[in-house]
C-alpha cells in the first residue's frame, strides 16, 4: 500500500509501476490509475525486473539478491511478518548489499514521501552508479553474498 500512495503522490503521468502480484481484494471496485498495473504473479519475473528501473522487494526472501546479481537497483521492504521466521545472517546479507550502492531498505512505517526519495535516489544510481567499489559488479556482490560464512 506503500508504494501505490508514494506512485500517486509523486510519480510523473508518464512512469509505469507494474506490480507482480495479485490485486488486493475490492469488493467489486477497482481503483483506475492510468499508470500502475497489477500483472499478477509470474513464472518469469527476471523479464520484468531487466526493464526496471528499480525494483520495491520483500527483504526477507532472494529476490533482492537476484536483482543485485542482474544489476537492477532495490528498495527492499523490511517488514517481517510475524510468524515468518528471518533467515541466519539475514542482517549481514542485507548490510554487504546496501554497502555496494544496489540496494536501500525502507520499513513500512515511513511514509510514502521517504519511500519515493528511495526511489528517485535509486534510480539515480541506475543512471549514473558511483565510480569504485561504491558500485561493484554485480556478479561479484552475488558471489560474496551467497558464499557469506563458507570456509572454502
Amino acid at each position: 500500500m506503500q508504494a501505490l500512495q508514494a506512485w500517486s503522490r509523486y510519480a510523473a503521468p508518464t512512469d509505469q509501476l507494474l506490480l507482480l502480484a495479485d490485486p488486493p481484494p475490492t469488493r467489486g471496485r477497482t481503483p483506475a490509475t492510468p499508470n500502475v498495473r497489477w500483472v499478477g504473479r509470474s513464472n518469469r519475473p527476471e523479464l520484468y525486473y531487466r526493464a526496471a528501473d528499480v525494483v520495491l522487494a520483500d527483504a526477507l526472501g532472494f529476490t533482492g539478491c537476484e536483482l543485485v546479481a542482474n544489476g537492477v537497483p532495490v528498495i527492499a521492504s523490511v517488514t517481517p511478518d510475524p510468524g515468518r521466521a528471518v533467515r541466519v545472517g539475514f542482517a549481514e546479507r542485507m548490510d554487504m548489499l546496501e554497502r555496494t550502492g544496489l540496494l536501500t531498505r525502507t520499513h513500512a512505517d515511513e511514509g510514502p514521501a521517504a519511500l519515493w526519495d528511495s526511489v528517485r535516489e535509486m534510480r539515480g544510481r541506475a543512471d549514473d552508479p558511483a565510480p569504485g567499489d561504491v558500485w561493484a559488479a554485480p556478479l561479484d556482490v552475488a558471489t560474496r553474498i551467497l558464499g557469506h560464512g563458507r570456509t572454502s
